[in-house]
């Protein structure tokens, strides 16, 4: 028997020819461990992939130019994972959980199949029958196969996609920052014994807050296999460990599943608010059986959290927390490595840091990566990073059918259940981009016939009120709630919901796709921007890293491998010059970044709440390439990590060209007063100063105010530097009427 899980750690693994796949099953009935298989065996490394793996053996640095081309021929290729654990007696309530198997898989004990699997999003748990098992050494075999061979040909879908067919990571099957390599691996696994009396799925709900009191709604599920008078013990504790509730009740089950609910009082609640508006406290609760020991825990936060869609009968966007409104600064979050989804601790933190750091509040989970760790989750509650969390569609039609639909309730109902507690997860939204893209690609009266992706809108929406009512969903990023019932609405309306803008860098609206320089962002009067972005090169070091001398040298082959694309990374580079050696290609293309993105969030800002949030495109990368993110695959920043932390400091003050006004704007919960410099200088010489403007100005709670006077009005000769002086802080934005190549610049003599 086993007294407590046991983790796998010595996983085997070889690749397989399918047509062999009985005889192997009879060979491992007959011999049950792994010495006496007759395999070419190689040590599988745990949490990983047949492609992380791989690498290892081929020795070879995979993000090297194109060496991730010699990882090609792995994503048809099917595997057989082997490992043995012991058992001193035999256990009648074995089972073997799999943090994640990517994807379609069978699982055998002692060549008995017990189990099969096809969702990457899912954790498996998977009994074990005590028919199968053998008192000493058991083999577990795992048969992993290809996800492109379950591409369905004949769905009744125009333009389907290969990617949608299997229930694992999108971007895997390559994307516009991503490389292609279709993973096959699996997660952490191990072997437990199921207990009679288990307790599951503790959800904490925050029902009321007022400063004296919050009260909050506890509900958890009993399995028992016996029938009995069980005694439960509900603790509740605060950050410093201080008991603040403790409950006491006995109640008899009878045999099979109960669900429990209680309502408590939490007298002077600490609450949880987003980085910028106070504390991230966190409170832990468990649920214990006190004859039985079996305990539930878990962290959660006392917040409240509300989506407003219209205010003073104006279309809004706009997340309340606790009641306030919170301008939503942030970036979109995407898988941390090409070859196994997923990184280490030490990186989870060291990012998510980076965010907290730079006034992020806000990150969105994109809907064509992964369900991130647990650790992700913790550390965005513990930093006070909101999460905008897409469930994983993207950019495609996908089946509706029975069996597929089947699959995905399983994987929300998963998602929902592991993670509801999270104070940090303010949305809950369907998809990216697919009813967008329908809306491109397809007549009204098509869109209204076919009504595409309604079966799975409408199975998420139930699943989100049904599981968790305590925040909201969204049917898509982007979405404009009128499109649900006019089919000749834009979802990614401007007027309305959230919005996308990629009409900058991308074209999207444009006959000739050719995009428009960044000062074009200032057009976008949406209500919510969850995407925007411009591409960059990474640091040098990374160049290095990546690129030999001679690649490094122009615009080739290589670096489109690794993403670049040339003719619209050119828009906006132009403004600072034609790059003529790798270090300006770096230089003048980080700029161009830097320059947009504090542009198009700072003509946002000044909109508050009008305009309620800026979500760029985008924060992380999967691989060291050329693309949105602001930080390198090797955690390197680049200039507009810089530009984007200013841009989000809770005061700021805004240069406005078109009404030529200073807007300063204030996201702190109290009246600031602050010191307003304005210096105007000649573009040809910051040492000539052309006049020089001071205010003592007072911005309220969460708002902001408008100043307008001569020294703002700036011909294509002038330069104004702000700085802004408010508590011991203070922030500044050099504003440049001209293109910076046509500025002169002093020597800065460093």
């Amino acid at each position: 028997m086993l007294k407590k899980a046991v983790k796998l750690e010595n996983w085997f693994f070889t690749s397989i020819n399918l047509t062999k796949k009985e005889g192997l099953l009879d060979e491992i009935k007959e011999k049950f461990s792994i010495d006496s298989l007759q395999l070419d065996l190689k040590p599988f490394i745990t949490p990983g992939t047949l492609q992380s793996n791989m690498v290892k053996y081929l020795e070879i640095n995979p993000y090297y130019e194109e060496n991730m081309r010699e990882l090609d021929s792995y994503e048809n290729m099917a595997l057989i994972l082997f490992s043995e654990f012991n058992l001193d007696k035999v256990d009648e309530k074995l089972q073997i959980v799999f943090d994640y198997i990517d994807t379609i898989s069978e699982i055998y004990v002692n060549g008995a199949l017990i189990g099969k699997s096809a969702n990457a999003f899912i954790q498996q748990t998977i009994k074990i029958p005590p028919t199968h098992v053998l008192t000493g050494k058991n083999l577990i075999t795992v048969f992993l196969f290809p996800a492109m061979a379950y591409i369905n040909k004949e769905v009744d879908l125009p333009e389907i996609r290969d990617r949608v067919f299997v229930r694992k990571p999108a971007f895997n099957y390559g994307w516009d920052f991503a490389p292609r390599v279709i993973l096959t691996g699996i997660g952490e696994s191990y072997i437990e014994s199921r207990k009679a009396l288990t307790l599951e799925d503790i959800f904490i709900v925050t029902e009321s807050i007022n400063s004296q009191k919050a009260i909050i709604n506890v509900e958890w599920k009993t399995k028992s296999s016996y029938a009995d008078n069980f005694s439960f013990q509900l603790v509740i504790e605060d950050e410093k460990n201080d008991e603040v509730h403790n409950h006491q009740f006995s109640q008899f089950l009878e045999i099979g599943e109960h669900i429990h609910r209680q309502n408590i009082d939490i007298r002077n609640p600490q609450l949880w608010w987003p980085n910028g508006y106070g504390k991230q406290a966190l409170y832990r609760i468990e649920v214990k059986e006190k004859s039985s020991g079996t305990t539930i825990h878990s962290l959660f936060g006392i917040r409240k959290t509300e989506l407003l869609l219209k205010e003073d009968n104006e279309n809004r966007f706009i997340f309340k927390i606790n009641g306030v409104k919170i301008w939503a600064k942030g970036g979109n979050w995407v898988p941390t490595d090409a070859l196994t989804n997923f990184s280490s601790k030490a990186k989870y933190r060291k990012l998510l840091m980076y965010a907290k750091n730079a006034n992020f509040n806000m990150m969105r989970v994109w809907g064509g990566g992964v369900v991130e760790k647990k650790i992700f989750y913790e550390l965005c509650d513990e930093l006070g990073i909101l999460i905008w969390h897409d469930f994983q569609f993207a950019c495609s039609m996908y089946p509706e059918d029975d069996v597929y639909l089947k699959n995905v309730e399983r994987e929300i109902s998963g998602i929902l259940t592991r993670l509801r507690n999270h104070p940090s997860i303010a949305i809950w939204c369907g998809n990216n981009e697919n009813e967008w893209i329908d809306f491109q690609h397809y007549t009204e009266n098509c869109r209204e016939e076919r009504k595409f992706g309604e079966k799975l809108h409408q199975l998420k929406r139930d699943l989100c009120q049904k599981l968790d009512p305590s925040r909201p969903y969204w049917r898509s990023s982007p979405w404009s709630p009128t499109s649900e019932t006019s089919f000749s609405y834009d979802p990614n309306s401007r007027d309305e919901g959230n919005c996308h803008d990629w009409f900058v860098w991308h074209g999207v609206g444009q006959s000739d796709l050719q995009p428009p320089e960044f000062e074009h962002y200032a057009a976008n009067h949406a209500r919510f921007i969850s995407e925007f972005g411009i591409q960059s090169f990474p640091v040098k070091s990374t160049i290095d890293e990546i690129f030999s001398k001679s690649i490094q040298e122009s615009p080739n082959k290589v670096w489109e491998f690794h993403n670049l694309n040339l003719s619209k990374i050119r828009v906006n580079m132009k403004k600072f010059g034609e790059p003529q050696n790798i270090e300006e290609w770096i230089l003048y293309t980080q700029a161009a970044q830097a320059f947009g993105m504090k542009f198009a969030i700072e003509t946002w800002r000044s909109r508050k709440f009008e305009t309620a949030g800026a979500l760029f495109w985008q924060y992380n990368e999967p691989w060291p390439t050329i693309c949105w993110s602001i930080i390198d695959y090797y955690n390197n920043l680049k200039i507009a990590y810089y530009f984007i932390k200013r841009a989000f400091q809770p005061v700021i003050a805004i240069y406005e060209k078109e009404t030529n006004s200073i807007i300063i704007v204030n996201d702190f919960t109290k009246t600031i007063e602050c010191k307003l410099v304005l210096r105007k200088y000649s573009k040809y010489s910051f040492s000539e100063l052309l006049s020089m403007k001071e205010y003592d100005v007072k911005i309220d709670s969460n708002g902001k105010i408008t100043i307008i006077d001569d020294i703002t009005i700036l011909l294509k000769e002038d330069c104004l530097w702000i700085q802004l002086f408010y508590e011991n802080n203070s922030f500044d934005s050099i504003i440049l009427a001209c293109d910076p190549s046509e500025m002169k610049f002093p020597d800065p003599e460093i």
